[in-house]
């Protein structure tokens, strides 16, 4: 457990003082690692993001990760501005598909090629190496290629070029094992889905230069949420990392339209698809494959969980109250259930610990 905690910490800290973004962080850790919310959880995310961002913030300076002038398009009829937003989250989320495919495609090929690893992590180094010279812009991270889409002005046709190699090189790169990871590179494509789009539109509706920079903005969170499947985090990383806080409601509209269309489209979270694909580590368990029992504790009076709510016990870890046994009756306890004398506890947990658990529930259930 203590384990699970420290690893919070660490992506909320990682998060936050990567990207200046501590509520992001936060966040992250809740609505992607873990799922759920309880206050030990909170209070780790929190202190771990915070303090991270208080040291980035030192250290960097408290400038967002992104220099983003935007305008708002008040000459643009707003009922039209939101059929864009709901167009845009549609569109992206099958892009968002296409990064995971990829993704996933990419990894199979790369360990289906019977080459050493060495040969073949030389041949993308290799890659890299040429495009650093041909094509600068798919290589890195790719925070400068953001701020150059904002400022720039490039062709529809070269913006396509872009996007299909960076999705490629990033892929190829990620499938080699070596660290560098998928996140920044994933927001850089949907910058640059953002800004084709918003060309698009401003070439057939006259919108003008400040409306294609939401595009922009906009195509990071959504991509974002189409990948990671995370909406409250897409939304708030976008919102931190940029400052521009007045897109809100349009940043929240295409990540929930991207959310639910991914969802119709069956995707997975990308962490989620890559962790199961993972080479685990020898020295640590696999605690959803390890074997699980249900044990029986009958609970006597006076006992020390005589009269005690669920929620007053600190319980052993990997264990889990599935029933209560009450006068026959089998029932699914809740924090606040008050557990009595008489009463069965059923207990689910991995078999190797049942004994080291039994004898120390013992001494709860029972009267010295």
């Amino acid at each position: 457990m203590e384990r699970n905690y420290l690893l919070t910490s660490g992506s909320s800290a990682g998060l936050s003082g990567a990207f200046g973004a501590p509520l992001a962080g936060v966040m992250f850790s809740i609505e992607e690692i873990h799922k759920y919310l309880s206050g030990k959880l909170l209070i780790c995310a929190f202190v771990s993001s915070i303090a991270a961002d208080f040291v980035g913030r030192r250290v960097f300076g408290v400038q967002t990760s992104f220099d983003i002038a935007i305008k708002y398009p008040l000459a643009i009829n707003p009922y039209f501005q939101f059929i864009l937003y709901i167009i845009f989250g549609i569109i992206i989320a099958f892009f968002g598909k296409l990064f995971t495919v990829t993704l996933i495609k990419c990894q199979d090929i790369f360990n289906g090629v019977k080459l050493a690893r060495e040969i073949k992590v030389s041949f993308v180094m290799t890659i890299s190496f040429i495009l650093c010279f041909v094509l600068p812009e798919v290589t890195g991270g790719g925070h400068n290629l953001v701020e150059s889409l904002i400022y720039g002005k490039t062709i529809i046709y070269t913006l396509i070029i872009i996007f299909i190699i960076k999705l490629l090189f990033t892929a190829i790169s990620y499938s080699t094992g070596f660290a560098g990871g998928i996140f920044l590179p994933m927001l850089v494509l949907g910058a640059i889905i953002g800004k084709i789009f918003g060309e698009i539109i401003n070439m057939f509706a006259q919108t003008g230069a400040d409306f294609t920079v939401h595009w922009i903005v906009l195509g990071m969170a959504a991509y974002f949420v189409a990948v990671v499947r995370a909406p409250i985090t897409g939304v708030i990383l976008i919102l931190e990392m940029t400052g521009s806080f007045h897109l809100l409601l349009a940043l929240t509209t295409v990540s929930v339209v991207s959310f639910y269309i991914t969802e119709l489209l069956g995707q997975q979270p990308v962490y989620d698809i890559l962790y199961d694909r993972m080479k685990k580590d020898d020295n640590v368990v696999d605690e959803e494959n390890q074997e699980k029992i249900t044990i029986e504790l009958p609970i006597m009076a006076e006992s020390l969980l005589d009269g005690k709510a669920v929620s007053e016990i600190i319980w052993p870890d990997e264990v889990l109250i599935i029933a209560i046994i009450r006068n026959g009756v089998e029932k699914i306890p809740k924090g606040r259930t008050v557990m009595m004398a008489g009463d069965i506890l059923v207990l689910l947990l991995p078999e190797k610990i049942v004994g080291e658990v039994k004898e120390k529930l013992m001494k709860h259930t029972s009267v010295e």
